[in-house]
């Protein structure tokens, strides 16, 4: 006892000792944290986090006490410090205080007492728009309080607004957590204005809501289905909107000053007939400063689209006075020479002639400012000639480099113009040559140079005859097949040659060499090709020759190709051209022979690229008007891979079963054997876990089955193991019981010295057993399945052995109960509690044993009570439940 007390005592004092060290250490840390000037700044701040780490609340009570010093008594900024460091901690994923690693009671506890004076920090004067004036100390109370807990908030903020409503409030819209609204819109219907006012501006404050909630219903409303987004979400989504609407409003303001232009250029120069050259001349030409600024804007009008017809002779009048401004040097040369260029017709005669003299001239001229107004100038002049001098000028602009690179610029926009349309020119025109060379030079450019645009615009060009360029065709096609070409350009001339599809010259190329791209190095280039052919079909039916073409490169590269999407996208070509007439054979044979020369067994690295061909194989078998032998051959690469799922989707389609009985013609009673084949194989491959009564498919396949089964009748395959298995399964779901004893009998008498290579393993025996004793109870005959049951292997007990064994139990019940509960107690051992059968076992097995032996009734119920629990659960049945009652009660 003596012991005990000083043991005692020892405790006591070991507990003073540690709340004196604790009050020493905290007395010292508020000293250091009282020391002031700059240099005792470290000191300060070492103590602040001294005083954070530590549980104690006397420790943070030091710390909300230095929260409340005004900042006119702060002379040492320990305030900013405080806040700095708390929100240190609170952002902390494992500080020992704060964080949800925390003794969750004690943080609460310790957040509860600094809220109050966070709180604070929102307090003071608002200007006209309601807003606080800028506080820095506000901006790092808000950092803290965005961290609290949503729980810890919203009781701060409760009991904060007993004291000071408005800057809780205020602080609660700047919490950044959308609890904080269900807190703000209790105080919408106010009686005090400023209240409700500062309410509601609080919840557009959180919630981006612009319009604001009329009541604090309509927040509710809103909060339920927004509370699981983030207020970062919220934020974003309004910062979204809030662009989308300055981008919409300036698109809108730029589209009415578009607009204005437009109409204004319009007016003056493009839908006008007879325009008034002479007082566009006077503006400007007329000398005043801003006649320049009037001249660049004529260029621009008439570079933008070309002029209307107009034969009146003021146009002709004022070309003249162009050509004479350009006879004396202008400093506004290049853009007179171009506005003429603009304005010159073919049929201008002699001043038509002299004008594309001038841009001729200044083509091959040294001044850069005039080649390009030259350039540009001929844009309406789309002539033969024309094109062969822009063409020059391209080429020797192309070898100057950067230099001269504004110069090729506008040459080429000149050669690729819409507006007249320029053309490719003929094979048979003088200048064909030298565009050939530029466009040549253009393709096989440097890529940094960026004039690929360009030279692919150039290539498309369309002929005189509105034809594209065989030409043309032939250098994208060299490109596109170049390895050493980079990838990006090599598809991109692939997605440009599908224009020339419909070019009787060139379209039979273009197919043979997408298939030849099958090979390629590159996996982009092949899924290209790939899917380019699938889409082959759907332009132009491809020709007989194209069809078997591709259908061999399918085949071959199908066998090695290893990359998934190309495998897909194959996959699907071959879709697409077996909706084609007399193609789905093709198909089927080509997708069948590449399954076909597959290892077996098929390697695991495999798996993953057979799957397309097997769904491209079902997509192809399903087809309504895919024919009986094709898709039957379909069928029979499916169940090599067991598809089931697949195989039963292709017989539904086709109602395989419908054809079962059309035998009138030899072809047809051989595809009615084949069918039977498919669907009895295909039911071999059910999950035996899954009973053939658990859906209408599998009811509606067990008819299917059957009516095979009458196909093959007399069939040496149906001798199999695994067939009689399965015409018993069949036979049973279908109640046909004489039909399971019959044949089950027919089973268990064929020993293993009958010389039958298709004997019964021991496993497969005891399955006919289960399926025997089954039919037996069906008959009603309890005293025929016992033995049968018992001849079973004693551990195996699977589900449906088990719910075998249930029924028989139940039915030896009235005739001989200790029977029964011998059954229905092997049932119920192999039982797990959990197991939803359970419960309906030990009534059953309690019945039977009470029966059997009064005797034993105290142990029922020992057992009773022991189970009591799951019978008095929520989700136990009341049946089973008032069983289970009756049960305990029964004296």
């Amino acid at each position: 006892m003596r012991n005990l007390q000083n043991s005692r005592w020892l405790s006591l004092l070991a507990i003073a000792c540690a709340v004196g060290v604790a009050t020493a250490q905290i007395e010292r840390l508020r000293d250091q944290i009282r020391q002031p000037g700059p240099d005792a700044r470290e000191v300060r701040e070492a103590a602040i986090e001294a005083l954070l780490a530590l549980p104690d609340e006397r420790a943070h009570e030091l710390l909300q006490q230095a929260l409340r010093v005004p900042p006119a008594d702060d002379a040492d900024r320990v305030t900013p410090a405080v806040l700095q460091a708390l929100s240190r901690r609170l952002r902390a994923a494992a500080d020992p205080v704060f964080s949800a690693a925390a003794d969750p009671v004690q943080r609460s506890r310790l957040l509860a007492g600094y809220l109050p004076p966070l709180i604070a920090f929102w307090r003071g004067q608002t200007d006209a728009t309601g807003e606080l004036m800028p506080d820095p100390l506000r901006d790092l109370a808000r950092a803290c309080v965005v961290r609290v807990p949503a729980a810890d908030l919203d009781r701060a903020l409760r009991t904060c607004a007993e004291a000071d409503r408005l800057s809780t409030l205020r602080c609660a819209a700047d919490a950044q957590q959308l609890v904080a609204g269900l807190f703000l819109a209790e105080h919408l219907q106010d009686t005090d204005s400023a209240v409700a006012a500062a309410a509601a501006a609080g919840l557009r404050q959180l919630t981006f809501v612009a319009e604001g909630f009329a009541d604090r219903k309509a927040f509710t409303d809103w909060y339920e289905a927004n509370k699981d987004r983030r207020y970062l979400d919220l934020a974003e989504a309004a910062a979204r909107a809030h662009l989308r609407a300055t981008t919409v409003f300036a698109a809108q303001l730029g589209e009415v000053q578009k607009q204005a232009l437009i109409d204004f250029v319009r007016l003056h120069v493009e839908k006008r007939t007879g325009v008034d050259w002479a007082a566009i001349e006077a503006r400007v030409f007329g000398g005043d400063p801003i006649a320049s600024a009037g001249l660049e804007q004529l260029r621009v009008s008439l570079a933008a689209a070309p002029l209307a017809d107009e034969p009146g002779p003021g146009r002709v009048a004022f070309l003249r006075i162009l050509l004479q401004r350009l006879e004396r040097a202008s400093p506004a040369e290049a853009t007179i020479l171009e506005i003429a260029g603009y304005l010159c017709r073919v049929d201008d005669g002699e001043v038509h002639a002299a004008v594309q003299q001038r841009l001729h001239a200044a083509l091959v001229g040294e001044q850069p400012a005039l080649q390009m107004a030259a350039a540009r100038g001929l844009r309406r002049l789309p002539t033969a000639d024309n094109r062969a001098a822009v063409v020059q000028f391209a080429r020797a602009a192309r070898r100057g480099g950067a230099r001269l690179r504004p110069q090729l610029e506008a040459a080429l926009a000149t050669l690729v113009c819409r507006t007249p349309t320029w053309h490719a020119p003929l094979e048979s025109e003088p200048g064909h040559a030298e565009w050939a060379l530029l466009l040549r030079e253009l393709l096989l450019d440097d890529p940094a140079t960026g004039l690929r645009d360009d030279a692919l615009a150039l290539a498309l060009l369309p002929d005189s005859r509105g034809a594209r360029s065989a030409t043309a065709f032939a250098l994208l096609l060299a490109l596109a097949k170049d390895p050493a070409v980079d990838r990006e350009f090599r598809t991109t001339c692939l997605l440009h040659l599908q224009d020339w599809r419909d070019d009787p010259q060139c379209a039979d190329t273009w197919v043979r060499e997408l298939a030849r791209l099958l090979d390629d190095a590159s996996e982009e280039i092949r899924l290209f090709a790939a899917t380019a052919l699938a889409a082959l079909p759907e332009v132009a039916g491809p020709q007989a020759a194209w069809r078997e073409h591709v259908g061999l490169a399918m085949r071959e590269r199908l066998r090695v190709e290893t990359a998934l999407v190309v495998v897909r996208a194959m996959a699907e070509c071959l879709v697409a051209y077996s909706r084609q007439p007399e193609t789905a054979d093709q198909v089927i044979g080509t997708l069948n022979k590449v399954l076909d020369d597959l290892p077996r067994p098929l390697p695991a690295e495999q798996v993953a690229r057979v799957e397309p061909l097997l769904h491209a194989l079902t997509t192809i078998a399903v087809e309504p008007r895919t024919a009986v032998s094709q898709w039957v051959s379909a069928c029979e690469m499916l169940l090599r891979f067991e598809k089931r799922r697949s195989l039963r989707h292709v017989f539904t389609g086709h109602g395989a079963a419908g054809l079962l009985g059309r035998d009138s013609t030899e072809e047809e009673k051989q595809a009615a054997q084949k069918i039977a084949r498919l669907l009895v194989k295909t039911a071999v491959l059910k999950n035996p876990k899954e009973s053939w009564t658990a859906s209408d498919e599998l009811r509606a396949e067990v008819q299917d089955v059957r009516s095979a089964f009458a196909v093959l009748s007399g069939s040496a395959e149906l001798q199999a193991p695994a067939m009689r298995l399965l015409r018993l399964e069949v036979d049973l779901a279908l109640d046909k019981s004489k039909d399971v004893i019959a044949l089950a009998l027919q089973c268990l008498q064929a020993g293993p010295d009958d010389g039958n290579v298709d004997a019964m393993s021991p496993a497969q025996k005891d399955e006919v057993r289960l399926m025997l004793a089954a039919a037996y109870l069906l008959e009603n005959k309890a005293d025929l399945a016992a033995p049968v049951m018992s001849e079973r292997d004693a551990t195996a007990l699977e589900p449906r052995a088990l719910e075998t064994m249930e029924r028989l139990g139940r039915a030896l019940l009235p005739t001989d109960a200790a029977a029964a509960a011998v059954w229905l107690e092997r049932a119920l051992k192999v039982t797990g509690d959990e197991d939803p059968a359970f419960r309906r076992r030990f009534l059953a097995w309690a019945q039977a044993a009470s029966q059997a032996d009064s005797s034993a009734r105290e142990g029922v119920l020992a057992a009773a009570e022991r189970r009591r629990s799951l019978f008095e659960a929520a989700d136990c049945p009341a049946e089973l439940r008032e069983a289970f009652a009756a049960l305990c009660g029964r004296e």
